[in-house]
């Protein structure tokens, strides 16, 4: 298989179920869960790459481009914590304000909830068709 496939498939399906709820859990790690997470991406690692059973799990984590599943649940975990407003730690880097904020679809006054599109946008770069024709 061509291995640009594979890794799409690592982060499409492998990466999304290993780390499931990484946002929660992601800072809590153990050395002994940490070394699972190693473990089970290297069996993916050395497919991707076709190397050696004795390449080290850091070599084929740099080779491969892929970052190691902890560090990425750590970054689940601290996205998570930056867009629910629970850690302040990072006010320094972006105003948290100025993220997108629920709100509920009945506090939005009706003369804001219709939404008037035209059929045709002036000075647009390209068109998009829908219809499958590609004309």
């Amino acid at each position: 298989m061509n291995k640009n496939l594979l890794k799409i498939w690592y982060y499409t399906v492998i990466e999304k179920a290993l780390l499931y709820g990484a946002s929660v859990w992601g800072e809590a790690l153990t050395k002994n869960q940490i070394d699972r997470l190693h473990s089970i991406q290297r069996i993916f690692l050395l497919k991707f790459t076709r190397a050696f059973r004795t390449s080290s799990t850091n070599v084929l984590n740099v080779l491969t481009g892929i970052p190691p599943l902890h560090i990425v649940a750590k970054a689940e975990f601290i996205k998570f914590g930056i867009w629910v407003n629970r850690s302040n730690e990072y006010n320094t880097i972006f105003d948290i304000n100025l993220l997108d904020k629920s709100v509920p679809f009945k506090n939005i006054p009706s003369r804001q909830k219709l939404i008037n599109l035209d059929s045709k946008i002036s000075n647009a770069d390209y068109e998009i068709y829908t219809d499958g024709s590609r004309i």
